[in-house]
C-alpha cells in the first residue's frame, strides 16, 4: 500500500478558494496536478500531500502494462492502460492518512 496524507488547510495556502487567501467567493482554485507512473505494481511518487477542500487531479501513466489503482477514502477506482496517461481528479474533503493501493482487475470508477 501507498500513503496519501490531506492536510488542513492554513490560511494562506495556495490554489485553496476562500476569501481569506486572496480570492474572492465563488473563484475557483486551480486543482494541485500530481504526474504519478505505475510499473510492477509500484507507484511513484509512493506517498503524495494533498490539501483538504482543495481539488486534485493525478495525471497516471502504468509504463508497462494496465495496472489499477484505488483510493478507498476518496472512492476511486480507476484502470491505467499500458502508455496511456489516466487523469483522476477528486476533493479531498477530510484530513488524515489515507491509503492507496494497485487494484488487481481495475474497475470503472473516478477518473477521466
Amino acid at each position: 500500500m501507498y500513503a496519501m496524507v490531506v492536510t488542513t488547510p492554513r490560511n494562506g495556502d495556495a490554489g485553496v478558494a476562500n476569501s481569506k487567501c486572496g480570492r474572492t467567493p465563488g473563484e475557483t482554485a486551480s486543482p494541485q496536478v500530481i504526474t504519478m507512473t505505475a510499473k510492477k505494481y509500484e507507484f511513484t511518487p509512493s506517498t503524495i500531500t494533498v490539501v483538504r477542500g482543495h481539488a486534485v487531479r493525478i495525471e497516471a501513466t502504468a509504463l508497462d502494462k494496465t495496472h489499477g489503482i484505488e483510493i478507498k477514502s476518496f472512492n476511486v477506482k480507476v484502470k491505467l492502460e499500458k502508455g496511456k496517461t489516466t487523469v483522476i481528479e477528486f476533493m479531498p474533503d477530510r484530513a488524515g492518512s489515507s491509503r492507496f493501493g494497485v487494484r488487481s482487475s481495475a474497475g470503472s470508477g473516478t477518473g477521466t
